[in-house]
């Protein structure tokens, strides 16, 4: 093979080892179809995890708004409360409608983070439980709207489609409810760990995806270093004095 053979053999090679990271992040990022025989479309894993957050967001944020309400002398906390309160039980029943048409199991108690942040609430002083509502719920309702909003970009399934538009709709109020108190300070914007399934995504690169990005990048590095100096070594070779054939 001639060395301007070689230099675009080395090339072909490094554009297809570039691009393969892009093809590793796509077929980390499909998600995983669970029931692909409904008539209102493919259910993936984060169709099905979405109810059960919604459920569990409401078995925690339901009660303690009730509780406010009656707890509470602050009424910039006591109306907000009053309409949460109320909107999580009509958004409980409809996560329970959804669940039953679409055979999902849903849990029955909060997590165990959210029965700490309750405890949490109920424990303190009267003004300090006001705050700790307002910032606790704050922060709660931001980390499932970007969960809520993530399903409902890229659900295939006309149920949960609708379903999460509408709980979005119920989360963004209740985020401006909370807000509407005074009470919510910088920190509570903030997305909290709500336990293990937070830790991981499905569309989040494996850790062998990544390692194998980083091979390829130094792959692509030594090889475009190569071709380089094939090049340059093939430019910089003297040219044959013989003279041409006439």
């Amino acid at each position: 093979m001639s060395v301007r053979g070689t230099a675009t053999f080395v090339l072909i090679g490094i554009l297809g080892l570039a691009f393969l990271p892009i093809a590793v992040a796509d077929t980390a990022g499909r998600e995983q179809v669970v029931d692909a025989s409904l008539p209102s479309g493919p259910l993936t894993a984060a169709d099905r995890e979405l109810l059960m957050k919604v459920r569990q967001a409401g078995l925690w944020e339901g009660p303690i708004s009730t509780q406010m309400v009656n707890r509470t002398t602050n009424p910039k906390v006591k109306a907000p409360a009053q309409q949460l309160a109320h909107e999580h039980h009509e958004l409980d029943a409809l996560t329970l409608k959804v669940a039953a048409e679409l055979s999902i199991g849903l849990p029955d108690q909060a997590t165990p983070q959210q029965q700490g942040w309750v405890s949490q609430i109920l424990s303190a002083p009267p003004d300090q439980a006001d705050s700790l509502y307002a910032n606790l719920a704050r922060a709660a309702h931001g980390s499932s709207y970007i969960t809520v909003a993530k399903v409902r970009s890229s659900t295939q399934n006309d149920v949960i489609r609708a379903y999460a538009q509408t709980a979005m709709d119920y989360t963004g109020r209740h985020m401006q409810l909370l807000e509407s108190t005074g009470l919510v300070d910088s920190s509570s914007l903030l997305v909290p760990n709500t336990g293990p399934a937070a830790a991981t995504s499905e569309n989040t690169l494996s850790t062998g995806a990544v390692i194998l990005g980083i091979a390829i990048a130094g792959l692509v590095s030594v090889g475009t270093l190569g071709m380089v100096r094939v090049t340059g070594s093939y430019s910089n070779k003297p040219q044959s004095n013989r003279p041409q054939n006439a």
